[in-house]
């Protein structure tokens, strides 16, 4: 097998080794999956994350302003 041939075949593994665990996070979990110490939210709790809630309204007010 040639170098070339190896490293594309390298190339090949690692991304579909990707795609099996790394997944697309959507824009409004992105603060809960990588900026909150949390593991889990009880019942209830997510939907009034002040934290969450504050992000969202951040995000809303940039789309208004860059649209």
């Amino acid at each position: 097998m040639t170098s070339s041939k190896m490293a594309r075949t390298a190339r090949e593994a690692k991304r579909w080794l990707e795609d099996q665990i790394v997944e697309e996070v959507p824009d409004g979990l992105a603060l809960c999956e990588f900026g909150c110490r949390k593991l889990q939210c009880r019942m209830g709790e997510w939907e009034h994350c002040e934290r969450r809630l504050k992000d969202l309204e951040s995000r809303r007010q940039w789309e208004a302003a860059h649209s």
